[in-house]
């Protein structure tokens, strides 16, 4: 999933927001590729996810969060905009193509908002679907924002999708 990703959000009344984001593996092996951050030293090897959403009218709200693996296949997520007070966000692989993402309320123990992450060609990895639910008191979903994703960098080793990489058996 690492790389940069970009969609439209599908449908309601935000059909016509632009979504942006750059997932980055940080460790100290790519310390030296440009990247200066620091959160190697204070939090060891984990991702970078740099997201953002953008109006018809060209308002950005942009969040910036850690994925530090704390067990196989599950994440912490450490959100550095400082404004979500008293939440836990954790990132659980649910299989090779669906990442499942839970926000709760330390003090209550709700879930304030729950997100699937699935690549829909597995193969080629070039297309992904976000499915955000965001709660607000009971649990029903007040708001509910999908997103159709594409890979914007295309590196070595990833094809276009559509087409079928050479595997050898």
């Amino acid at each position: 999933m690492e790389g940069r990703w970009g969609g439209v959000v599908q449908g309601g009344l935000q059909s016509s927001y632009l979504t942006n984001c750059a997932l980055i593996f940080m460790s100290d092996e790519n310390k030296g590729n440009g990247n200066n951050d620091d959160g190697v030293a204070a939090y060891g090897p984990h991702w970078l996810c740099d997201e953002s959403i953008t109006t018809p009218s060209g308002v950005t709200r942009r969040t910036r969060s850690r994925w530090i693996p704390v067990s196989d296949g599950v994440l912490h997520v450490v959100n550095e905009n400082g404004n979500e007070n008293n939440v836990r966000t954790e990132l659980k692989e649910m299989g090779g193509d669906l990442m499942l993402s839970r926000t709760i309320s330390e003090s209550t123990g709700r879930c304030l908002r729950l997100e699937t992450l699935t690549v829909l060609d597995e193969h080629t990895v070039t297309t992904r679907a976000k499915v955000t639910q965001i709660f607000h008191g009971e649990q029903m979903p007040v708001q509910v924002i999908s997103v159709i994703e594409s890979r914007v960098d295309m590196n070595d080793g990833i094809v276009p999708s559509g087409s079928i990489p050479e595997m050898s058996l």
